[in-house]
């Protein structure tokens, strides 16, 4: 890479382990996730926002992509520690062919230190393509471009607090039959890497992009593992599920009813809360009783 990458991009990680007391040990085990907020339009009229923690739906899974863990936790860096919270596996909305699971988030005033990542910013699918950067397209990406990824390096990552790590690389092939329809990119990916976000930039570095006037940094997609060849094993390249999968996903209509119900929840704790009702802060633990012991009815 060729400049420092800004410190929100660790800040919108954190680690998913197989349950809450694996994440409070901080043990060597698990996965990588990133947060998202995305916005929808609900009957034409009224804009919601909907938070949400992305990763693998392999991560939530136990090994060989097994029975799902009942109540795996996630850990993220929160008011200067790691918190620990567990969530319901009936409650994550997966797409099992793309490996990818999302769960719908709370009250987001409870996040003050978490960056969420803007679905706005992820990599449209049209904007991958050679052809396009040749034409002088600043807003697209192509083969050779340099990515990063975040994500957790299994007892390098932290115990009071998380620390997560940057690998790099580059985009080595397109989404194609060959690659099940995946990226390829240049970058290692080992144990605890799944589910990291991977980010590509644009920037005016060399040829053919040195036209590009301004650094551009856009979600590309989600780690899903390693390529792996015929005797030859893990062949230093990783497997990205494209951004446009995970927004389907977000648009999906499990997804669109949580996003409702989560605004409307808040609506009615915000009235509560200038009616007086409510003597406290909201707590990130009373929001978990309600919205995930129960599978969130």
């Amino acid at each position: 890479m060729g400049s420092v990458i800004p410190k929100r991009y660790l800040q919108m990680v954190f680690y998913v382990y197989p349950d809450k007391n694996s994440g409070d040990k901080g043990a060597a085990c698990g996965s990588t996730g990133f947060f998202v907020k995305h916005q929808y339009s609900l009957d034409g009229k009224k804009r919601v926002k909907g938070w949400f923690a992305v990763t693998n739906d392999h991560a939530l899974r136990k090994k060989n992509r097994g029975a799902c863990y009942p109540n795996p936790a996630i850990r993220f860096n929160n008011a200067g520690h790691a918190e620990t919270i567990q969530t319901n596996s009936n409650r994550w909305i997966r797409n099992e062919h793309r490996d990818i699971a999302i769960y719908p988030l709370f009250y987001d005033e409870v996040h003050a230190d978490i960056e969420f990542l803007e679905s706005l910013n992820f990599a449209g699918e049209n904007s991958v393509s050679n052809e396009a950067v040749e034409m002088g397209g600043w807003f697209n990406h192509g083969l050779g471009d340099e990515v990063f990824m975040v994500g957790r390096l299994l007892d390098r990552d932290g115990k009071e607090m998380n620390y997560p790590s940057i690998r790099t690389g580059t985009i080595s092939m397109f989404p194609c039959p060959v690659t099940e329809d995946e990226f390829l990119i240049e970058c290692r990916s080992i144990g605890g890497y799944s589910g990291a976000p991977v980010f590509v930039c644009a920037t005016n570095a060399s040829p053919p992009t040195n036209y590009r006037t301004r650094s551009l940094i856009k979600l590309v997609g989600i780690n899903r593992g390693n390529a792996r060849a015929h005797k030859i094993g893990n062949t230093g390249m990783t497997f990205v599920v494209p951004s446009w999968h995970i927004l389907e996903l977000l648009n999906s209509p499990a997804a669109v009813a949580e996003s409702a119900k989560m605004y409307k929840q808040n609506a009615e704790y915000e009235r509560r809360r200038q009616r007086g009702l409510d003597s406290r802060s909201p707590n990130i633990n009373d929001i978990l009783k309600k919205y995930t012991n129960k599978g969130g009815k």
